[in-house]
């Protein structure tokens, strides 16, 4: 009897762990229009970085946007952020991004999602403007 308890406190507790993961973007559905455009967004973003696609990246950046890079937290211009991203883009680890939690809150759209890689998540906000179900990011915080 004390076997066939500890074998099913394992199995529960093992299963506890196996579905710890966290969604992934793929796995988002949805509930309108708006949140279908973000998902593309990111998707568009995620593989870009995958393919080292930097003319992907730098079309889902609004214009007027001000990008925060680095551990000393620089704000960079879309242009600024267009002459560094060839040497970040080759650097920057594989990653998968979670399913986001997106806010609308009139024109403003935020999007929070996990980079999960290999030995660690990094959580990152995305906020954008979306005219026509187009979403471009204007900046991001992490």
């Amino acid at each position: 009897m004390k076997k066939a308890i500890t074998i099913f406190i394992f199995l529960f507790v093992a299963q506890l762990f196996i579905g710890c993961g966290k969604p992934l973007l793929d796995e988002f559905e949805p509930r309108s229009p708006t949140e279908s455009a973000v998902k593309e967004t990111l998707i568009v973003l995620q593989d870009a970085f995958k393919n080292k696609n930097i003319q992907g990246v730098l079309d889902i950046i609004h214009p007027s946007a001000k990008l925060i890079i680095g551990k000393e937290r620089m704000v960079l211009s879309k242009a600024e952020y267009a002459k560094i991203l060839p040497d970040r883009i080759d650097d920057f680890p594989d990653f998968e991004m979670s399913v986001p939690k997106v806010k609308i809150k009139g024109d403003e759209i935020s999007a929070k999602v996990y980079f999960i890689r290999s030995n660690s998540d990094f959580l990152i906000t995305y906020y954008m403007i979306c005219e026509k179900q187009n979403c471009k990011i204007t900046r991001w915080e992490y």
